[in-house]
């Protein structure tokens, strides 16, 4: 009967004592760029940046964001990884688009005409996921985010 009490006590101390892992926190979108790509495109990478609260590292599995400067969708990020994320630490995921300057003319003459009333920058909005693992359990972790990117001609 001892043998019985102490194995119940140890698995319901074993149990009690994981925790699920929680999500990661999306925080923002930094180090924006816009510049020259490959074929007369222009290229815009970014990093965003995440948080773990967990004690454990993660995996990032999987990133899928649209990005967009108004109502013109420039581009989608879709890119599977199989990287470490550190724990209780903040983490950056590199975003990279390639899109024909032809998607912005509508958007390059609101700029132009802000010029004109003292506007110089555009809203870029990244909207999707990013995927992580822990333990077996796969998260989703919701982005929409906008920012103002300044133009310096």
């Amino acid at each position: 009967m001892k043998y019985r009490l102490v194995i119940f006590i140890l698995m319901l101390f074993a149990v009690s004592s994981c925790q699920k892992p929680q999500p990661p926190e999306f925080k923002y979108i930094e180090n924006v760029v816009v510049g020259s790509g490959e074929d007369n495109k222009l290229k815009l990478s970014a990093d965003a940046v995440l948080y773990n609260p967990n004690n454990k590292d993660l995996k990032l599995k999987e990133i899928s964001l649209l990005v967009s400067v108004g109502d013109t969708d420039l581009g989608k990020v879709d890119k599977e990884y199989d990287l470490d994320i550190p724990s209780e630490d903040e983490f950056m995921v590199p975003i990279t688009i390639e899109f024909l300057p032809e998607k912005i003319n509508n958007q390059l003459l609101n700029l132009a005409f802000g010029f004109l009333g003292g506007k110089s920058s555009v809203e870029v909005h990244y909207l999707g996921f990013v995927k992580v693992k822990a333990h077996g359990i796969t998260f989703k972790v919701p982005v929409d985010y906008k920012s103002k990117v300044n133009i310096k001609l």
